[in-house]
């Protein structure tokens, strides 16, 4: 018996409505009278919302290929918008303006015009600012600059969400800086776990050379750390203080360049080619329909994936096929920030399962980064069965790929830093 899970076109959840939300966005204008102030105000709050949120979504190489909009077309591309902290007098208007986007419009407004973007939004890091005092690292002690620097700054509004712990009791308790230094990868996944996130980063600042005299220059190691107990360098670079500027000053812009990396990797990562589908079947096994449920919610929140189909549904497994944007490695990257998995098992049979306590994963390799070279034997176990592999553009009336066009493996070059998942 077969069904279809969702159409074509999958129900816009509350994560894409999210990723095309722009907060807070503040305007502030003045005119001969309150009314014109306003609409003075809309009008640049239009603009600048526009900007941030291509910012958020297209690689800074494609930023020049972003059509220039008037505040009346931007328009046309938003839902609505919402006002706080409005503050107004007889000629001026100031306010805190969130503008919530269509993405399907804009999808369209960038695909047409040839750009490439991403919307898959990564689980939260948790960064972890050590500074160098002598022969010792501090954390959560006095005397951490990079620490105070990170703890002020705005909340990230890019595709990564970065979290700065408190420093309360529980996080001085939960790891000491000793610790962290050391990479203890059971207390770095334990604190990740407590701020629900997947992974830590490890920025050690080493201030060198005379601050008062300008002279300043900041050395940062950063490694990540992720919950499955991996870690890997993500950045090695000095930054040498400006003339006149300050210590603060010179630690936010390290700051700033630091997470404007972090940004930039993950979307360097996961642009999708929309324009190039492939088709993966996989194995769904199940303990209940409550995994069922969980993993129709989850993939709904995965934007590469176009649409799904069940062929066939028991108590124990559900056999699905996935139509999807991009390469298979964009693909599980993206299932692994809404908690699931595409791993080969035994007889080299995609499966996909729930990430979580009570559902471990368990058996079988992980995806790996260029699954056509099992493609072969894969073919010989399941005679026709379609394996993962092939990126050849799908005909968009038939939905059949065409005969004779080889695989080309579908998955993106390393990028360096690697991006934080």
């Amino acid at each position: 018996m077969l069904a279809l899970l969702w159409a074509a076109a999958p129900p816009e959840t509350a994560m894409a409505a999210e990723v095309f939300t722009v907060r807070n966005v503040p305007v502030d204008a003045t005119a001969a009278a309150a009314a014109s102030a306003r609409d003075a105000a809309l009008e640049k709050g239009y603009v600048d919302a526009y900007a941030l949120l291509m910012q958020r979504l297209v690689p800074n190489q494609d930023l020049p290929k972003v059509p220039q909009l008037t505040s009346s077309q931007i328009a046309n591309y938003t839902v609505d918008f919402s006002v706080a902290r409005e503050r107004t007098s007889t000629v001026r208007y100031l306010a805190d303006i969130t503008y919530r986007f269509r993405p399907d419009e804009v999808r369209r407004l960038l695909r047409t015009n040839g750009i490439g973007f991403a919307e898959t939004k990564s689980k939260p890091v948790v960064v972890l600012p050590l500074q160098e005092t002598g022969d010792t690292a501090v954390l959560w002690e006095d005397g951490n600059d990079w620490r105070d620097v990170w703890s002020r700054r705005d909340v990230s509004d890019g595709l990564v969400p970065l979290i700065v712990p408190l420093g309360d009791l529980s996080d001085i308790l939960s790891i000491s800086a000793e610790e962290v230094a050391a990479g203890d990868l059971q207390k770095l996944s334990g604190l990740a776990q407590r701020y629900g996130a997947g992974s830590v980063l490890i920025s050690r600042a080493a201030l060198r050379g005379d601050v008062e005299g300008g002279t300043a220059e900041l050395e940062l190691n950063t490694t990540r750390f992720d919950t499955d107990g991996t870690s890997q360098p993500f950045l090695a670079e000095t930054y040498r203080q400006e003339t006149g500027e300050t210590l603060e000053a010179f630690m936010l812009r390290a700051s700033d360049a630091l997470e404007a990396l972090i940004q930039e990797s993950w979307k360097a990562s996961n642009v999708i080619q929309f324009g190039v589908q492939s088709v993966i079947e996989v194995d769904v096994p199940l303990t209940g329909l409550g995994d069922w449920v969980k993993i129709q919610q989850r993939l709904r929140n995965v934007p590469a994936v176009v649409s799904s189909q069940v062929k066939a549904i028991s108590k124990q497994q559900v056999d699905m096929s996935i139509t999807y944007a991009g390469d298979e490695k964009q693909l599980s990257l993206a299932l692994r920030q809404n908690d699931l998995t595409l791993s080969l098992n035994e007889v080299l049979v995609w499966e996909l399962r729930l990430i979580g306590a009570d559902n471990p994963v368990t058996g079988g390799s992980t995806m790996p980064s260029s699954p056509t070279a099992l493609q072969n034997d894969a073919s010989q176990l399941q005679g026709e069965r379609l394996v993962p592999g092939s990126s050849a553009p799908i005909n968009p009336d038939t939905g059949v790929q065409p005969e004779g066009v080889p695989s080309t493996g579908g998955t993106s070059g390393a990028i360096s830093p690697q991006p934080v998942e």
